[in-house]
């Protein structure tokens, strides 16, 4: 049964609406319990836009395994406030894009109490100095990760160690019931450090676009 519609104009800004199944959001759920450990003590932040998918990591991850989540007041919430509302409230669990996970971290300076344990980030480039600042002042896990919301939140990941230089951080791996091609136009698998598009297919893909069949016969393509 489908189990939400996320709206994202992608790089057309044209809004187009992706339908995810409930099976899709569990098998996602389930590699994220298993690579946060998640259990009955942890607690999220809901502190990112309901209409964009890592608030779904928010909302259901501690859910399901009878934890809780912060609700915040209402109203909008500044990145640097974050960080007084995740100590006062004891989170663990976070989601970030770059730019609120650099003003949250200015929000964390001389504050003690932080008992966040494990994040993500996503949507944008994380440069490796904000990667790098994240691990030092904060000691928890950080995950980069990568994917469009036709992939149930996020397609591949990695763990973010402390490193020098102003190489780019990889994307990661596949995880889990997802695969990862880099093809040519003819959709023909490319050589290892070949330049190419990225596909990706896997039992954690969405269903495909409300009432859009002709943009589904574009996008969705059957896998050989």
């Amino acid at each position: 049964s489908l189990a939400y519609v996320l709206f994202t104009s992608g790089s057309t800004g044209q809004p187009k609406g992706v339908m995810v199944d409930h099976a899709t959001l569990s098998r996602r759920l389930a590699w994220l319990s298993r690579a946060y450990a998640v259990d009955w003590h942890d607690r999220s932040a809901q502190a990112t836009q309901l209409t964009f998918d890592p608030s779904l990591i928010e909302l259901f991850l501690p859910l399901i395994h009878g934890g809780s989540v912060a609700l915040p007041p209402p109203g909008r919430v500044l990145p640097e406030s974050l960080a007084g509302f995740a100590v006062k409230h004891g989170v663990t669990i976070m989601a970030f894009v770059p730019s609120t996970l650099s003003r949250f971290l200015d929000g964390t300076l001389g504050m003690a109490g932080l008992k966040l344990r494990v994040a993500c980030c996503g949507g944008e480039v994380l440069p490796v100095e904000l990667a790098n600042r994240f691990i030092a002042e904060t000691g928890a896990r950080l995950y980069n990760v990568y994917g469009p919301t036709e992939t149930a939140i996020f397609a591949s990941a990695w763990v973010c160690e402390p490193q020098s230089g102003d190489a780019a951080l990889p994307i990661g791996r596949p995880i889990d019931d997802t695969r990862i091609y880099v093809l040519n136009p003819q959709l023909q698998l490319m050589p290892f450090g070949v330049t190419g598009e990225i596909f990706l297919g896997g039992a954690t893909l969405a269903r495909g676009y409300l009432n859009r069949p002709e943009l589904d016969a574009q996008v969705f393509l059957d896998d050989p």
